[in-house]
C-alpha cells in the first residue's frame, strides 16, 4: 500500500498543467433512426486522445470527429458550473448504490454535462480509469474543479462498502447543492445592498464629472476662491474626465486582480487558519468545515479504517487547514495511547472552546451508545444549520454599515452641491453691506456739509 507522500507525488506528477487545452468537435447521430437530427458535441480537453471519452454516447448513438467551427470555440473554455459537479457526485452515488461502477457513472455524468470543459474533464477521468488509475488520483489532476476535500472523500470511499461509498458520494452532492443554495440566498438578500452601492458609485462619478466642474466655473466667474474641498473634488473630476479611457479599464483590471488574489490567498493554509480564528467569520468557517468532516470520520470509524487514515482523510475533507491541524494533533495523542474522546477534548481549543467541548462530549456519548456515526452526523447537521443561520443574518449586519456609508456619501455630495449657494449668498450679503455702508457714509457727509 502506497504512503500518503507517494500518493501525493503521483497526483502531482499526473496533473496536466503543461498540456494546452484544445477544442474537439464531434457529430453524434442515432444508429437506427435517421429521422432524428444529428447534433454536435464539443469537448474542451487538455488531452486530445481522451476527447472521445467526453462525448457521453448512449447505446444507440455513434459519433464521428469533425472540424471545429467558430461557433464551437465560443464559450468552450467557460468555467464548470457548480451544478455539474453536484450532478457528478450524485450520479456516482446512485450508480454505485445500484451496483454499477465509476466508469458507468462517468458516462452518465458526461451526458448531463453542460459545459465543454466539464465534458473534457470527465473524459480525461474516464481515460485515466481505463489506464488503471484510482478515481481520487484522476480527480486530483483537476484541483480547480475537484479540490483536496473531494479527492480525500474519493480516497476514503475505497475503504468502504458500496452502500457506504454511495452514502458518502450522495452526502457530498447534497452538501454542494446546499452550498449553492446558500450562495444564491445570500446573493439575493445582498442584491439590494449591491444596487445601493452601485447607485452611490454612479452618484459620485456624476457629481465629480458634471456638477463640480460647473460649480467651479461659477466660482471663477464670480471671482471667488475655490474652497479646498472643491479643489480636491475638481481635480478628481478633471482626472476622471481626461483619463477615463485609462482609469475605467484600470479599475476593472484592479477589481479582477483583487478577486483573483483573494481566491488564491484562500487556498493557503496560513490564511485559512487566520480566517478560522476571526471573531465573526471564524465560527461560521469552523462550523462548515466540521459539517463536512464529521460524517466522513464517523463512516470511516464504523468501517474499521485505520485511525491514521481516518484522521487524515477527515481533516482533508474539511477543506480548512485549522481543522486539519485539529485532526492531526488529535491523532498524535491517540497514537500516544490516549482515548479518542480525551484526545479531542485535549485539542478542543483549536476549534474554539464551545465547538471542541461539544465534539468531545458527542464522541464520548456516541461511543457509549454504540451509535457514534449517528451522533456525529447529527452534530454535523447542527453545525450546518448554525452556519445557515449565520449566513442569513450576515446581510442584516451589513445593512446598517451600508446605510451609514450611504449617509456619509450623500451628506458629502449635498455639502459639495450646497456650498456654492452658501458662498454666493455670503458674497451677496457682503456686497449689500458694503453698498449700504457706502450709502450711509455719503448721507452723513452730505449732512455735515
Amino acid at each position: 500500500m502506497s504512503t500518503p507522500v507517494q500518493r501525493g507525488a503521483s497526483i502531482r506528477a499526473s496533473r496536466p498543467r503543461k498540456n494546452p487545452w484544445v477544442v474537439r468537435s464531434f457529430v453524434v447521430h442515432r444508429r437506427d433512426d435517421h429521422h432524428i437530427a444529428n447534433y454536435r458535441s464539443v469537448v474542451y480537453t487538455c488531452f486530445p486522445e481522451s476527447a472521445e471519452f467526453g462525448i457521453g454516447l448512449s447505446r444507440d448513438e455513434t459519433a464521428r470527429k469533425t472540424n471545429v467551427s467558430f461557433v464551437d470555440g465560443l464559450g468552450a473554455s467557460r468555467a464548470v458550473r457548480a451544478e455539474e459537479i453536484a450532478d457528478f457526485w450524485e450520479n456516482l452515488g446512485m450508480t454505485v448504490k445500484g451496483g454499477g461502477t465509476e466508469s458507468i457513472a462517468l458516462v452518465r455524468a458526461t451526458r448531463m454535462a453542460v459545459t465543454a470543459r466539464m465534458r473534457g474533464v470527465l473524459g480525461t477521468i474516464r481515460w485515466r480509469l481505463n489506464q488503471g488509475r484510482d478515481l481520487h488520483v484522476a480527480l486530483g489532476e483537476f484541483r480547480e474543479i475537484f479540490p483536496k476535500a473531494h479527492c480525500a472523500l474519493a480516497e476514503a470511499a475505497t475503504e468502504l462498502t458500496p452502500d457506504e461509498r454511495a452514502g458518502i458520494y450522495l452526502s457530498l452532492a447534497r452538501t454542494l447543492r446546499e452550498q449553492e443554495s446558500r450562495g444564491r440566498k445570500f446573493a439575493t438578500t445582498m442584491l439590494d445592498q449591491i444596487i445601493t452601492g452601485a447607485m452611490l458609485v454612479v452618484l459620485v462619478f456624476v457629481t465629480l464629472v458634471y456638477f463640480v466642474p460647473n460649480f467651479a466655473s461659477m466660482f471663477r466667474g464670480m471671482e471667488l476662491d475655490l474652497p479646498w474641498p472643491y479643489r480636491i473634488a475638481n481635480a478628481a473630476g478633471q482626472c476622471i474626465s481626461h483619463y477615463a479611457w485609462i482609469a475605467i479599464p484600470a479599475i476593472i483590471a484592479a477589481s479582477a486582480g483583487i478577486v483573483f488574489a483573494i481566491r488564491r490567498a484562500l487556498k493557503h493554509a496560513n490564511i485559512q487558519r487566520r480566517i478560522a480564528r476571526l471573531p465573526v467569520v471564524g465560527p461560521l468557517v469552523r462550523a462548515l468545515a466540521l459539517a463536512r468532516s464529521l460524517p466522513l470520520f464517523a463512516a470511516l470509524h464504523k468501517a474499521g479504517v485505520h485511525p491514521e487514515t481516518n484522521f487524515r482523510l477527515a481533516g482533508e475533507a474539511s477543506g480548512n487547514a485549522l481543522i486539519e491541524d485539529f485532526f492531526r494533533s488529535a491523532y498524535r495523542r491517540c497514537a500516544a495511547g490516549l482515548d479518542m474522546e480525551k484526545a479531542f477534548l485535549a485539542e478542543r481549543l483549536q476549534l474554539g472552546l464551545e465547538e471542541g467541548r461539544r465534539l468531545a462530549g458527542k464522541i464520548e456519548a456516541g461511543s457509549e451508545m454504540g451509535d457514534l456515526e449517528g451522533v456525529l452526523c447529527g452534530l454535523a447537521e447542527e453545525f450546518s444549520e448554525r452556519a445557515n443561520l449565520s449566513i442569513e443574518a450576515l446581510p442584516k449586519v451589513i445593512k446598517p454599515i451600508n446605510l451609514a456609508a450611504m449617509g456619509l456619501v450623500i451628506g458629502a455630495m449635498a455639502a459639495l452641491v450646497g456650498l456654492p449657494s452658501m458662498l454666493v449668498l455670503e458674497k451677496t450679503f457682503q456686497q449689500q453691506n458694503q453698498h449700504a455702508r457706502h450709502y450711509y457714509e455719503q448721507k452723513i457727509d452730505v449732512h455735515k456739509n
